[in-house]
């Protein structure tokens, strides 16, 4: 599993909703999370980069049960005290 930061930019929500892809074959989903409630929270704060994405890849096919268990564990890794 390689892991990006990818701190400037409001991509990570469109990307996942399919804004702006025409020619793009693969389908991001959501996973965990409420992409609405989230955008909602980014377009209030007066940050000038108030949004990080993060891009976890993987040189394999997963299934979601392996990518909700590696973003829990990236999560809990990176995030708690």
């Amino acid at each position: 599993m390689l892991v990006k930061f990818m701190p400037k930019g409001r991509a990570g929500i469109a990307y996942n909703s399919g804004k702006g892809r025409t020619h793009d074959p693969r389908e991001p989903k959501c996973l965990a999370g409420d992409p609405g409630k989230t955008q909602t929270i980014i377009d209030s704060l007066d940050f000038a980069n108030p949004e990080t994405s993060v891009v976890l890849t993987y040189d394999r096919e997963i299934t979601d049960q392996e990518a909700t268990q590696d973003i829990a564990s990236f999560g809990r890794c990176c995030f708690q005290a």
